[in-house]
């Protein structure tokens, strides 16, 4: 835990470094708020709660090691004891689990019906074979074929020639014989009998043969046996040894106390221990041969352990010793340079002496029945018997146990790791701490520094955004198509913007100053509409034109100058994909200009859906709800109409009490997604329209309704799922802009009372243009020279002459290259 220091450190100087830093973000950021402020000043006291969490922690576990560190090495001596207790078993376990397959995979031969070779049966071998010595050849190659792999072997290389093998192995084979060639069950005569063995160790397999000791009848009926030198390489060439002078006994070939029901777990298969004169102790597996008629013989593998073992436990008892014995002290095994004792437990001398007399003072026996683990001094003394059955092997007779002893030092290690480890990471823990810091402060001020020009290139992305949108609510981006009055009431069913166009039934307005020249003795009347079918704007009956039929009526009734209509599906190219989203970008300027606005939601069933649609469900259509808020920015809620019901009757909008028209754009239903986004740079230009007609009534309500909830109006973003994946994604859609546009109206454009727009000069009061006012100070308002100036105000439209002003402007010539005339009327500069 303490390794985490540094990583501590680092967490807590950061979340410190940012309450540093605070007031340098707060004046980079574009928007700061009070909750900015205080998640700001959370994080730092969270930081320093880290911080002395982590100091705390430190000292604890530091603590905590230093009085628990002698009762962990306790215990690890104890679980080092048991992993050399276990290790050394496994081990032993593991060579005579070897010796026990090899024996039972010859055994396996007799019971599956024998073995044959050359039409010889050489498993079981008969009395014949014994007769025989090319015969008794293929019995020597079958017994070394069951025992011949890695049993014998310190290198089981593939190639024969290249094995190399221990001495003291070897296989035996005793098969007892009737004189009519019959097996002998519990043979009394043993007669006919095979021992086969190495003569030497360590030699390449060419050159190492195996003597074949074999015992049989004469043709004379006598007794005979002899050696012979199998040569592995040469099959066919047996050499004769030193022949034997007496005949083998019967009691070294047989199975002591044989049962003669080997259906035993593991097929009456038992461990003996013989001593040999060279005193190697070889421990002989041996399983009896087994037939329908019972027991006829038995085959064994011996092998001498203290050739096995001593390597492969020098890993496990570094810097200690083990012995191996029986529980009547005979030693089977013992490390070191007395591997070949083969005396009792208690007369071993050398440094195994004396944990032997400490393991049977303190055990109260040299073998127990269970594992005892003993500490004295500077030793560590384990003794465990040898339990054959939990490693699968055959047990014994007689116990084994096995006595370890290891020198403390080898656990004692573990405790001095870990007070050198203690002392390395105070150091590194303290020198993490400072270089951390150090880093850190380099590290944190690069990315603050990196996070300001951030910042600040977002900021200037989005003021960019914000002229743009400021700048495209001025300007008209596709050409304003408008339909006369006389001929929208002359239409029968619903033609497109291409067929008005071909018969040359459009008016075409190409920009503001033509518009707004064009409004001089015109009205523009825009209709706004739910479109009750994917392709076609109108039900089959035509429900929603005649609405609109009688509501340009009725306005024509009310309004002496003629009247022009724009709607979508007429002045909107509906075959070119371009135009048509030109022309989609720029409504938001057309309805902001135009005099008259009609909402035409009459009842009806939509065309695809079958659905019931009014003027609920137009409210409820996001670009509906854009062109309401596009007529509301350009000239407040007034000249507002509605159809609804039956579409006969036409109202003004303060007049429809209880209505469902809203102007959250976004709470409206969108057919695209896309469209949200598309809407966003509109909706920023028409609020900044907003923002600097605050002062007129209908726009400030507005403005009131939007400021108690601007994230209904100006969501910062919005979630939907792709088309192509359906992963749920989060796209931003304004931000901060709405707020940053505020700033920016307020900055840039302030509460002046006269301000540009195309052709004219918007005046708050009209008392600036009265020629009592002679306290108002024009001076940097130049008139152009003709003698009428058409001024729009707040109020409506004001013709004055402009000889009452031009006594003001006398003072300042006409601003550079900033003189707007046009052929029918005139402007002011600034």
């Amino acid at each position: 835990e303490a390794c985490f220091a540094p990583v501590f450190f680092a967490g807590a100087s950061l979340l410190d470094m940012a309450t540093i830093l605070e007031p340098q973000l707060h004046a980079a950021k574009s928007e700061t708020t009070d909750t900015d402020v205080r998640a700001v000043l959370c994080v730092a006291v969270l930081g320093s709660l880290l911080f002395f969490q982590c100091v705390l922690a430190i000292g604890l576990v530091w603590s905590r090691s230093i009085l628990i560190k002698r009762a962990a090495i306790d215990s690890i001596s104890l679980a080092l004891q048991k992993q050399q207790v276990r290790g050394v078993q496994s081990q032993f376990a593991s060579n005579l689990k070897r010796v026990w397959r090899k024996t039972q995979t010859y055994l396996n031969d007799v019971q599956t019906g024998g073995v044959m070779r050359q039409h010889v049966q050489v498993v079981p071998p008969t009395r014949e074979v014994f007769h025989d010595v090319n015969k008794l050849l293929l019995v020597a190659v079958q017994a070394f074929a069951a025992y011949d792999l890695n049993v014998s072997m310190t290198q089981a290389k593939v190639n024969l020639t290249e094995r190399a093998y221990f001495e003291s192995s070897g296989f035996e084979l005793d098969v007892w014989l009737e004189e009519n060639g019959a097996c002998q069950v519990h043979g009394q005569n043993c007669s006919c009998s095979l021992y086969v063995h190495m003569l030497a160790a360590g030699k390449q397999a060419d050159t190492t043969p195996y003597s074949c000791d074999f015992q049989y009848v004469d043709s004379e009926g006598s007794m005979a046996r002899e050696s012979l030198a199998y040569d592995r390489v040469s099959l066919n060439n047996l050499s004769a040894l030193n022949a034997s002078t007496s005949d083998r006994l019967c009691e070294t070939m047989t199975l002591s106390g044989v049962d003669p029901d080997p259906s035993g777990e593991f097929g009456n298969f038992t461990w003996e221990v013989r001593s040999q004169e060279d005193s190697i102790v070889l421990v002989v597996g041996r399983g009896p041969i087994s037939t329908q008629d019972g027991v006829v013989g038995s085959a064994a593998v011996t092998l001498a352990l203290s050739q096995f073992i001593e390597h492969e436990l020098r890993d496990i008892l570094t810097g200690g010793s083990a012995v191996l014995y029986t529980v009547d002290g005979l030693v089977l095994w013992l490390s070191g340079g007395s591997s070949l004792y083969a005396g009792d437990i208690k007369d071993v001398e050398g440094e195994i002496a004396r944990p032997v007399r400490f393991a049977s003072r303190g055990c109260g026996s040299l073998c127990p029945e269970s594992a005892c683990y003993l500490a004295e001094d500077d030793t560590l003394v384990s003794v465990a018997p040898l339990n054959f059955a939990e490693f699968g092997v055959p047990p014994s007779s007689r116990r084994w146990c096995v006595l370890i002893s290891s020198p403390k030092t080898v656990a004692q290690s573990a405790r001095n790791t870990v007070d050198d480890t203690n002392v390395i990471v105070g150091f590194l823990a303290v020198g993490a701490l400072v270089t951390s810091t150090l880093l850190l402060g380099f590290s944190v001020f690069g990315s603050f520094l990196a996070q300001v020009s951030s910042w600040t290139e977002n900021l200037d992305a989005k003021i960019v955004r914000l002229v743009a949108a400021e700048k495209a609510v001025r300007v008209v981006s596709h050409p304003m198509a408008l339909v006369a009055a006389q001929d929208f009431m002359k239409m029968e069913v619903w033609e497109c913007h291409e067929v008005w166009r071909d018969k040359g039934k459009l008016l075409v307005l190409d920009s503001l100053d033509e518009i707004i020249g064009f409004k001089k003795m015109n009205y523009i009347l825009f209709i706004s509409h739910q479109w009750l079918g994917s392709s076609e704007p109108d039900t089959k009956d035509c429900v929603q034109m005649h609405a609109m039929k009688h509501a340009v009526s009725a306005l024509q009734d009310e309004f002496e100058n003629p009247i022009y209509v724009w709607l979508d599906y007429l002045c909107v190219a509906q075959r070119h994909a371009e135009s048509q989203k030109l022309a989609i970008a720029a409504l938001p300027v057309y309805v902001s200009v135009v005099d008259l606005f009609v909402i035409c939601a009459p009842d009806g069933l939509h065309r695809d859906t079958g659905s019931q649609c009014g003027l609920c469900s137009y409210s409820r259509r996001g670009w509906c709800r854009m062109e309401m808020l596009a007529k509301a920015a350009g000239s407040g809620l007034s000249q507002i109409y509605v159809s609804y019901g039956d579409g006969v009757q036409l109202r003004e909008l303060h007049d429809v009490r209880e209505h469902c028209l809203s102007f959250c754009v976004y709470e409206g239903e969108f057919t695209r997604n896309g469209d949200k986004e598309t809407l966003v740079q509109p909706i920023l230009g028409l609020y900044s329209l907003m923002l600097r007609y605050a002062e007129k009534k209908a726009v400030h309500d507005i403005l009131e309704d939007i400021r108690k909830d601007k994230a209904r109006f100006f969501p910062p973003c919005h979630e939907f799922d792709e088309e192509h994946n359906g992963q749920r994604v989060t796209r931003e859609l304004f931000g901060n802009m709405p707020s940053l546009m505020e700033k920016h109206v307020s900055q840039h454009h302030g509460t002046s009372d006269i301000e540009w727009t195309g052709s004219f000069c918007k005046v708050s009061s009209i008392s600036l243009l009265d020629s009592s006012s002679e306290d108002t100070d024009l001076a940097s308002v130049v008139p152009c020279t003709r003698p009428d100036v058409e001024w729009r105000t707040h109020e409506g439209e004001l013709h004055v002459s402009i000889s009452r002003t031009m006594k003001l402007a006398e003072q300042k010539p006409c601003c550079e290259g900033d003189l707007r005339e046009q052929s029918w009327g005139c402007g002011l500069c600034f």
